[in-house]
């Protein structure tokens, strides 16, 4: 009988896939990181677009007013605003400045300076106008003269223009403060390019102004509505500053800027942010408790996570903790 050797046959076992190292990875940010930056960034470019349009579509004047106190904020070396038969004024006391916070940028700035009377016997006969590293030497008038001056872009430093005003004081019968000129009104107009930008400095506050409001809406935990909703009000509210308050907006957008640094500042530190090791004692369980219970039990367990992050009482059973939970070997029975 003829004898038959067989070999066992080995089997090939079929290759798996090798893992790259992790250097070799695409790491990409987290959606909690990119999902409020992303929306951020779509806000600040909508509300930059709409104040360029603003501005484009009329005259971009800011215009001075000179019986508001909030004026206190662009004046300096003024006496007190003033009213009579020709309307509001001021006198200047020798040297006075008056503080532009240009809100769009143009090829060209207009700068009109409207005056009134000068003293019956005035101090000098010409005054100083200094505007950046130019001066223009201009003769005092007895009448009522209106000025209107080309101000070059080189006159503007850090997004703002001011003028200076120069010229010897005088008193003027029982008065004893020193006046020199007698201002009625001011007034910056852009013009030159058919599209007038908001400048880059305000353009750099409104930005953080709304990264701000994300940073506060995400720590505080808000839904995803609620944080668009935040971001559109902070847009809606820059928005309708730019366009009602021209003068005054780099001001108030600097103060609010530094309200809101120390808001989001209290935020952080009030509101800490609760890593792994410190949530998983308490929320491990309840989250066991989620994988294994029924539809009826989960929301039960999911106060118990609410309950171990923001440290809130469960409202149906009082006291209870992720530690209840976990005495329960049976999950699937009703809780009492």
């Amino acid at each position: 009988m003829k004898q038959i050797n067989v070999t066992p046959s080995t089997v090939q076992p079929t290759p798996r896939p090798v893992a790259l190292p992790s250097r070799h990875r695409l790491i990409l940010p987290s959606p909690l990181v990119w999902r409020p930056v992303l929306l951020v960034a779509v806000v600040a470019l909508l509300l930059l677009a709409a104040q360029s349009a603003l501005l484009s579509a009329r005259q971009p004047v800011q215009q001075l007013d000179i019986a508001s106190r909030d004026m206190q904020y662009v004046l300096s070396g003024f006496h007190q605003a003033e009213q009579d038969t020709r309307g509001a004024y001021r006198w200047t006391a020798g040297e006075s400045t008056i503080r532009f916070d240009e809100i769009g940028q143009g090829q060209l700035q207009v700068l009109t300076l409207q005056l009134g009377p000068a003293p019956p016997v005035p101090a000098a006969p010409d005054f100083t106008l200094v505007y950046g590293r130019h001066s223009l030497s201009i003769p005092i008038a007895l009448e009522p003269r209106r000025y209107q001056l080309m101000v070059p872009p080189d006159a503007s430093t850090g997004g703002s223009l001011t003028i200076a005003l120069q010229s010897a004081t005088v008193t003027v019968g029982d008065d004893p403060r020193p006046v020199a000129l007698r201002v009625e009104g001011a007034s910056l107009l852009f013009t030159g390019s058919p599209v007038v930008l908001v400048t880059p400095g305000l353009a750099l506050l409104q930005v953080l102004v709304l990264a701000m409001g994300a940073t506060m809406a995400l720590r505080l935990r808000l839904p995803t509505l609620a944080q668009v909703a935040v971001l559109v009000l902070l847009a809606l509210a820059l928005l309708a500053g730019a366009a009602f308050e021209r003068l005054l907006f780099g001001s108030h957008l600097l103060r609010l800027t530094l309200a809101l640094a120390l808001l989001t500042v209290l935020t952080l530190v009030l509101c800490p942010r609760r890593t792994a090791s410190s949530v998983a004692g308490s929320a491990a369980p309840a989250a066991r408790a989620m994988g294994d219970c029924t539809a009826g039990n989960r929301g039960a367990a999911g106060r118990v996570t609410l309950s171990a992050v923001w440290r809130v009482r469960p409202g149906a059973e009082p006291g209870a903790t992720g530690a209840d939970y976990q005495r329960r070997p049976d999950c699937n029975k009703p809780l009492d």
